[in-house]
């Protein structure tokens, strides 16, 4: 059964997302991936023509359209990408996404077996740093992401996002009370690296989510000139803060190491910065360069 990934991207270098890594991780798993860009101004469509060499234009497929920049935009351009798919199944991820390259064996598995419509995702939220995932309750802990494309998988729109079956009209993620013997709890982790970006770009992140709450046109359109650097607070939040002991997918560790970051990551190292010793000279620092 051919899978395809869909990924929707809009100026992911000026907005430091790992859409590298995104699509690479996911190319350990599907068959052909396909890119909705929303004609980006910053250099996006290089990262996927450069791709397309790579790998081929039949394996790594874009399109690059105008978007409206609206409360809509995510159901819309993400539905438009899941049209495009050519798999049996679709897998829908964010361009701050990555597998870990561990888990390709069990996600292929899953989509073998016959009475299975749609896989649920395990979601990590790293915050701050790649040592700690936010362990806040209201932030969403699974999604479904991996859906048959015969039952009419499709996305449905709300800021943080949720999977629906169109035909069967109700939510899919199990969170939403959506129970049947054709969904799988993988346990398969998706790493969400979006809340580790810088505080510039987390600063853009906070004005576009203040469009969608508020439905208000003028946070669309100028949520990428905003210079209101977002405040990570960790040392307030450390009691949300759950240390991460596991390992991170090979793809993060080239995209966070190709930026300029004041605490390296060590692969393999999974001891983290002491929240309580705020003497910790590279964490302190770290602190410092967010909260300016």
């Amino acid at each position: 059964m051919a899978i395809t990934c869909t990924i929707v991207a809009w100026n992911t270098i000026r907005l430091d997302y790992c859409l590298e890594g995104t699509i690479r991780s996911s190319l350990e798993v599907v068959d052909e991936v396909f890119v909705n860009e929303g004609n980006s101004t910053d250099g996006t469509k290089d990262i996927l023509v450069a791709l397309q060499e790579e790998f081929g234009k039949d394996v790594v497929r874009f399109e690059s359209r105008d978007w409206r920049h609206d409360r809509a935009w995510q159901q819309r351009e993400r539905n438009y990408a899941i049209e495009q798919a050519k798999g049996d199944w679709i897998l829908i991820l964010d361009a701050d996404d990555i597998l870990h390259e561990d888990d390709a064996p069990v996600i292929k598995s899953l989509t073998a077996t016959p009475y299975l419509n749609f896989i649920d995702f395990k979601v990590l939220h790293f915050y701050g740093l790649p040592f700690y995932i936010n362990g806040n309750i209201s932030w969403y802990s699974h999604h479904v992401r991996l859906g048959r494309k015969s039952v009419n998988y499709k996305f449905r729109n709300n800021p943080g996002g949720s999977c629906c079956d169109i035909s069967a009209g109700k939510p899919l993620n199990p969170v939403h009370g959506r129970q049947g013997r054709d969904i799988a709890y993988s346990g398969v982790p998706i790493y969400h690296y979006g809340w580790i970006r810088s505080a510039e770009c987390m600063g853009m992140k906070y004005e576009k989510f203040k469009g969608w709450y508020s439905n208000d046109k003028k946070y669309f359109d100028g949520y990428l000139d905003s210079d209101v650097p977002f405040d990570y607070q960790l040392e307030r939040f450390k009691d949300r803060l759950i240390e991460f002991k596991g390992t991170h997918p090979r793809h993060f560790n080239k995209w966070w190491d190709s930026r300029e970051r004041l605490l390296k990551y060590v692969p393999g190292d999974t001891k983290p910065p002491d929240l309580e010793n705020s003497d910790h000279a590279p964490f302190k620092e770290t602190i410092d360069r967010f909260n300016k």
